[in-house]
């Protein structure tokens, strides 16, 4: 007694289908892949943009009176003036221990 040829087309119909079935479900789960990957780029690609935009809307800008008050002070001090002399210079030669430039 062995399975009647109906059987074997059947049990090979069954078999066909769920190969078919298989293969629709990885070529699903591909493009699923594939989807989720696409929706990723673009959502980093649009966090990118708000994050520039937010960046230029909020740009630090330089304060020209700060500046100013800054170029006055240090005109006070005199051309010459540094942070080691100040504006009259070395005037006691025996700090220095010799005749430098520093000191005249």
């Amino acid at each position: 007694m062995g399975i009647d040829p109906i059987s074997w087309a059947v049990m090979g119909a069954s078999t066909l289908a769920q190969a078919a079935s298989m293969s629709a479900g990885n070529k699903q789960a591909k493009a699923a892949k594939t989807a989720a990957a696409d929706n990723k780029a673009a959502i980093d690609a649009q966090t990118k943009a708000a994050e520039e935009a937010s960046n230029k809307l909020n740009a630090k800008k330089p304060s020209f009176d700060a500046q100013l008050s800054k170029a006055m002070l240090a005109a006070r001090n005199g051309g010459s003036g540094t942070m080691l002399t100040g504006s009259s210079g070395v005037t006691n030669p025996g700090v220095l221990g010799k005749s430098t430039l520093l000191g005249g």
